[in-house]
């Protein structure tokens, strides 16, 4: 195997780059710091809200534009300025909020300045501590909690993607298809975790635009992923690393398999071995 004519990686964050702790592996860390310091491109691809990835972006040194909220948004890290968003019209995210009450399931709602939440609850208890650690104001994450969500919302704040957090596979089934009625795509970004967006917002999309406006070439960018959300990307480029423990639906839109998974720096191992010199 030679992997050598690869001049951009585009990685998935959590469970992929991240391990179970949601933290960089050392391996991991390590391998992408080398990787640029030979020369090589890093972009990251995530389904959080990029303003939720800062501390990971820093960690990284990470330069080039941020995929973020499964490639709904697409925005330049070092000017802050969105090259590309994929908006929920609010028509739209009135239905699917009045769906997620029905159920009486935590949800959160992913905009282009913050994420917002009815409650404390979720997700949204990560990025708080997330926050509480943070060395820099830079590095936090922007959110509001408050029980009405898109009366909270500005004048040109754009709403991106609704994350749903249910944890009964039978009730996340059930939801998913009510949302499946209405004009927007959902997609699996973690355990329990059902992301609502509307129609071509996927990391292959996303990966390609960035192709499209030069930022990378798809024949020279090996992208890597563990989850459905991921398989778009996965299959947008010739070159692609699955981590071994994703599902087989992911591992079958990969190249390569992780020898180990995240937990065990599995990327930065693969960027080690195959991509290194």
């Amino acid at each position: 195997m030679t992997l050598k004519h690869i001049k951009t990686i585009v990685t998935d964050m959590d469970g992929t780059a991240l391990t179970s702790t949601k933290e960089l592996h050392p391996i991991t860390l390590e391998a992408f710091a080398e990787w640029q310091a030979q020369g090589g491109n890093l972009i990251m691809a995530t389904g959080r809200l990029d303003l939720g990835a800062r501390l990971y972006a820093s960690q990284l040194n990470i330069k080039l534009p941020v995929i973020s909220c499964n490639g709904a948004l697409i925005r330049d890290w070092e000017t802050g300025k969105v090259l590309y968003k994929n908006a929920v019209p609010m028509s739209t995210m009135e239905q699917t909020v009045a769906i997620a009450k029905a159920h009486d399931v935590p949800y959160h709602i992913y905009t282009t300045e913050r994420l917002l939440s009815p409650e404390l609850y979720g997700t949204m208890t990560r990025y708080v501590k997330m926050n509480e650690q943070a060395k820099t104001e830079d590095e936090k994450t922007p959110y509001t909690i408050t029980p009405d969500i898109l009366g909270a919302l500005h004048e040109d704040e754009a709403m991106l993607k609704m994350l749903v957090i249910i944890e009964d596979n039978e009730l996340l089934n059930k939801v998913r298809a009510e949302f499946l009625k209405l004009d927007v795509e959902t997609v699996i970004s973690g355990p329990n975790l059902l992301d609502v967006m509307v129609g071509n917002s996927t990391k292959g999309a996303a990966v390609e635009w960035l192709a499209e406006h030069g930022y990378l070439e798809l024949e020279t960018t090996l992208t890597c992923g563990d989850n459905e959300n991921d398989i778009s990307m996965l299959q947008s480029t010739p070159q692609s690393l699955a981590m071994c423990n994703a599902k087989d639906v992911v591992k079958e839109a990969a190249t390569f398999i992780s020898e180990v998974d995240s937990n065990e720096g599995g990327v930065g191992r693969f960027v080690k071995q195959h991509l290194l010199g």
